[in-house]
């Protein structure tokens, strides 16, 4: 029985030299390539200030991101990031930039710009949360509603529906006719 003992001790202690092996590499290449999107973003940064030309830095950090690494596992969460990477991306000129920095942290370099006011963006965002019994068709018009009542109280807010979802006879705010 201690042979035996004495062998599985053995390689186990090998299999955990081993999976700390991958797991420090793993670990390597990410500092790697964040470091290398943060230098490339350095540089395209200085470039664009050696030419004097208006550019603006968005700094971006995912809120609630480590809820989705800890209750959905690391596997989720890289989904996630990696789709907000790629709608960034498409949301993009071809003349600008983005890089994920590290963690839930993003840069976008925007080039070119013509006017401070060119690199502000705001959104008014609804959401309605799913209740037992509530269709596709009324979620949406709950979540519309309250993406009209953000806009409608001054733009750059996120709003909750509460109570049950809308009449789809009553008509929009009039704003937005």
């Amino acid at each position: 029985m201690s042979r035996f003992t004495l062998a599985a001790g053995a390689a186990l202690t090998v299999l955990l030299a081993t999976l700390t092996g991958v797991l420090a590499g793993s670990r390597s290449r990410a500092l790697r390539q964040v470091a290398d999107a943060t230098a490339a973003l350095r540089h395209d940064i200085a470039t664009h200030a050696r030419a004097d030309r208006l550019a603006a830095v968005l700094s971006i950090d995912l809120d609630g991101f480590k809820q989705i690494n800890d209750q959905r596992g690391h596997a989720a969460g890289d989904a996630v990031l990696r789709t907000v990477a790629a709608r960034m991306e498409n949301s993009l000129r071809l003349v600008d930039t983005v890089a994920r920095l590290g963690g839930d942290e993003f840069a976008i370099l925007l080039e070119g710009l013509t006017t401070p006011a060119d690199a502000r963006v705001s959104a008014s965002i609804g959401i309605a949360l799913s209740r037992p019994g509530t269709g596709a068709d009324e979620l949406r018009r709950a979540a519309d509603t309250a993406m009209y009542t953000a806009n409608n109280t001054g733009k750059n807010r996120c709003v909750e529906a509460t109570g049950p979802p809308p009449d789809p006879a009553v008509a929009r705010p009039a704003a937005h006719r």
